[in-house]
């Protein structure tokens, strides 16, 4: 068996050496690149909690922020109306002492059919009945009837400087400001027009 030479043993020698080291020197690479890389997907995971909870708290907040102010809001708005301080039965001419001015919660959207003033309910006529502190609805009065169906009444057209005078028979009740329909008693004729407050009726034409 013939021997190798003393410089090409070596040279072997050192060349699987240094195969070795380079194959470790990969592994650890490989390893520390893994590593690395899990270490950093943790630090991230760790850091998007904290953010996480942080906006949702933000968004807990401004909800109840919101909440608030719509329920203070609500609240604040309200609207002066007058309300009975007794019981008014059908057919009563409501006086001024019978009303009294308080806050009501403007919350409901149909608050607009309440009468909103005294100037508007004082001397008009209960149609049903009307409770204490209760908004009265525009509705439940009416104006008091001056004219009543079949009365006498006085009708007067005015055109300028003309002024025309007759009387005709009402054919409905009605109170001021109402239109109503009337016979002439002179023609015969039916015509309508508005009751003024001294009962007579003033035509809007010929």
């Amino acid at each position: 068996m013939r021997e190798k030479p003393l410089l090409a043993v070596v040279r072997s020698s050192a060349e699987s050496r240094e195969t070795k080291s380079a194959s470790r020197g990969n592994n650890a690479v490989g390893q520390s690149g893994g590593s690395g890389f899990r270490s950093h997907r943790t630090a991230g995971c760790r850091r998007a909690k904290p953010i996480g909870l942080m906006v949702l708290f933000g968004i807990v907040l401004f909800g109840l922020c919101a909440l608030s102010q719509g329920s203070a809001l609500s609240a604040s708005r309200s609207d002066v109306l007058p309300v009975p301080t007794i019981t008014i039965y059908p057919g009563d001419a409501i006086r001024d002492d019978w009303l009294v001015d308080r806050e009501v919660s403007a919350v409901s959207p149909e608050r607009s059919s309440f009468v909103s003033s005294r100037e508007a309910i004082v001397g008009k006529i209960a149609r049903r009945t009307l409770l204490p502190g209760s908004p009265v609805p525009l509705n439940a009065v009416s104006t008091p009837k001056i004219v009543t169906n079949g009365a006498k009444v006085r009708i007067v057209l005015e055109e300028g400087a003309l002024t025309i005078a007759a009387y005709g028979a009402a054919l409905q009740d009605g109170g001021v400001g109402d239109v109503i329909s009337l016979r002439n008693l002179e023609t015969g004729l039916t015509v309508s027009g508005t009751i003024q407050a001294d009962g007579s009726v003033r035509l809007s034409g010929g």
